[in-house]
């Protein structure tokens, strides 16, 4: 799960720019963009885990299966929060829904 945090942390926060985190409010061309890096840090890190333990096989229909759905939910979150919210509280509900979903792969992949 350590696994899954850290790339969360990177891929929502160290590979994005403040530049990118202003422009994926109004152009859904960042937005995505934002989300696909995101979700190759998820993919990659699977990958890694995957690899370091054997624990599973990484590129299987489940897998594949779940980083669809994080994306596209990514996406629907990042874009109800940039277009309709600004508040800190829609802030932590949309951190809490992410990580609510790394623990959701955590328990189907491994």
């Amino acid at each position: 799960m350590w696994f899954l945090l850290l790339a969360h942390l990177t891929g929502d926060y160290a590979l994005q720019s403040d530049r990118m985190a202003e422009q994926k409010r109004r152009s859904l061309g960042v937005l995505s963009l934002h989300v696909l890096i995101y979700t190759l840090t998820i993919a990659i890190v699977l990958w890694v885990f995957s690899r370091l333990t054997g624990a599973y096989t990484f590129w299987t229909w489940r897998v594949a299966g779940l980083l669809a759905p994080l994306y596209l939910a990514h996406w629907a979150q990042d874009y109800t929060k940039g277009r309709h919210f600004s508040s800190r509280q829609a802030y932590y509900s949309d951190q809490v829904l992410h990580v609510i979903q790394l623990f959701i792969i955590r328990w189907l992949v491994i």
